[in-house]
Parts: C-alpha cells; structure tokens; sequence
C-alpha cells in the first residue's frame, strides 16, 4: 500500500511535466532499421543472457504484478520506475564505465556497486515485458546540455494513450523529449532503429 501510495503521489507531477514540455517536442528522424553489431553484441550479452527465473528478479517481477495488478498503465510503468530508482538511491550512478558494458537485468536490480543509465534501461525494458507491454524501445539519446557526458539510455513505451519515457534522471513519466534530447537509435525486440548518425561510443 505504501508503495502504491508513493507512486500514485509522483504521479501529481507528471501534470506539470507534461505542462512543461508540451510546446517542447524533439522532432524524429524516419527510423531506418538496421544490424549494428558492437551494439547488439551489448544488447545479446545482457538481454540474451538475462535469466528470467533468476531467484531475485522473479521475486521482483512477482512484486510488481502484485503491486501494479488492475492499475492503470501509467501507473503501472510508474511502479516498475520507481523500483528502478530505488536500485539506484542504493547503488549510485557511474557517469564514467568503462569499457561500457551493459548489466544483466538480474545483476542490476542486486548491484550494490554504481550503475549506469545503459543498466537501468535494460532492466527498464526487461521488466515490462515480463509484465506484458509490448511495443517497448531502449532508446540511446543525445543530450546537447551534457557536452561531458551526452549519450545515455532511457525507455520509450507506446501505449494507447501515446510514448511515455522513462529515464534515471526523473521520478515521472515524460509524454516527449525536450528538445535538448534527440533520439540516435532504439533496440526493440532485437533489432536497431537508427534515428540520427551514431557516434563511436567505444
């Protein structure tokens, strides 16, 4: 109940979220699908090798189900933001990995070490899957306002009732982009969407 009660209380400032950026839209490029093999050596070594009845992620994903079972879909991806975030307040963030490898979805929700926005996205993308939503994209994103640290991960969710993102910077969903984020490229359900010209991210 207090989980819920925690949720539905960030859920009072997605209004002003969305109020702020509803002028504030990153225009997109027309996506052009393709294999990118450094990233998908990334994407298989954390997704492939990801273990869904891992004893800590199965006992997440049932919590959630729990927790989210006849809310709505916003607050659902709000519940499984929020456990993410939680990881995060416990582990840290590594603004510098290297080399930048991707966590396995298991590994990431037990880290007691720093993580990435790479790791949190994956979980992102993993968990709600397991809970049924189907038009899910990890999206690698530039964000011209952090010329030391531009590129990171979040998660796009097509629902019904339009994109919601989620990232580790905020504890809402954000229905689009401000226009300082621009979107590079997406991986969903294992393939690549190029929306801009990708950097060598080493």
């Amino acid at each position: 109940m207090m989980f819920m009660r925690k949720i539905a209380a960030w859920l009072l400032g997605t209004a002003i979220v969305f109020t702020m950026f509803a002028t504030a839209h990153a225009s997109e490029l027309t996506p052009r699908v393709s294999f990118t093999p450094d990233r998908m050596v990334k994407w298989d070594a954390s997704v492939g090798a990801h273990n869904p009845m891992n004893a800590a992620w199965h006992q997440l994903v049932s919590e959630l189900r729990t927790a989210t079972q006849n809310q709505t879909r916003d607050l659902t991806l709000l519940a499984v933001q929020t456990r993410m975030l939680e990881v995060i307040e416990r582990a840290g963030i590594n603004y510098e990995e290297r080399p930048d490898v991707w966590m396995k979805p298991e590994d990431f929700i037990t880290a007691r070490t720093p993580v990435d926005s790479d790791d949190v996205a994956v979980a992102t993308y993993v968990a709600l899957k397991a809970l049924g939503f189907e038009h899910v994209e990890l999206l690698v994103i530039r964000n011209s306002m952090w010329p030391t640290k531009p590129y990171f991960a979040i998660v796009r969710v097509r629902t019904d009732d339009g994109d919601r993102y989620m990232h580790m910077y905020t504890q809402v969903l954000l229905d689009r982009l401000p226009p300082n984020m621009a979107p590079l490229y997406g991986i969903e359900d294992g393939k690549i969407h190029l929306y801009g010209k990708i950097p060598n991210r080493g």
